[in-house]
């Protein structure tokens, strides 16, 4: 009885917080300024505060807020097999993201600046870290989310494909998150 009485309290404390975070947002006013568009297609890496197209990586490299300079909507489509790509800046706090969609699949593109090494992440997932050879200094596979990560200079790429019909497998999956890595790390050169 202590348990479920733990349980109900936890549960009550937990949604209260939830809502409060949601109540907390910008007062409505009464002539808002007009709606920038967040996602858009385009051939062209995004880019960032201080990126240009011929230098991808400055996106991450100047602190930007998104890694939507990394690829193209076109790369991307091309390696998904899917045109009308979009893009959208994403990440958490200050890390810098970016999700690719075209229908069916999501590409989550995330940046972690200054890693020096992939080893604790894949200490930590055991022998659920699959060692990728080729891509960057150093690669894995996260067979438990079909997840990939690729160690380049300071920076870890991690690549999740997610197929909302569910009609990738997970191999195939990984594949397009190896050749998606390769065309990031090409066009970091």
């Amino acid at each position: 009885m202590k348990k479920s009485k733990f349980t109900l309290l936890f549960c009550v404390l937990f949604v209260a917080g939830l809502v409060s975070a949601c109540s907390a947002t910008a007062p409505v006013t009464a002539n808002p300024p007009p709606a920038t568009p967040a996602v858009m297609a385009t051939s062209q890496p995004i880019s960032q505060p201080a990126a240009t197209a011929t230098n991808p990586q400055s996106a991450v490299q100047a602190g930007g807020s998104s890694a939507c300079g990394l690829l193209t909507t076109d790369q991307v489509g091309a390696t998904l097999g899917k045109t009308g790509v979009t893009a959208a800046a994403s990440g958490m706090g200050s890390l810098p993201g970016c999700t690719y969609t075209a229908g069916n699949l999501s590409l989550e593109l995330d940046v972690t600046p200054n890693t020096k090494s992939l080893d604790p992440i894949k200490a930590s997932l055991g022998a659920k870290a699959q060692t990728v050879s080729g891509l960057g200094e150093d690669a894995f596979i996260n067979v438990n989310t079909s997840s990939l990560d690729v160690l380049k200079g300071n920076n870890d790429y991690g690549f999740f494909l997610t197929d909302s019909n569910g009609t990738l497998t997970d191999q195939q999956k990984t594949d397009m998150e190896k050749a998606l890595a390769q065309q990031l790390l090409s066009n970091l050169h």
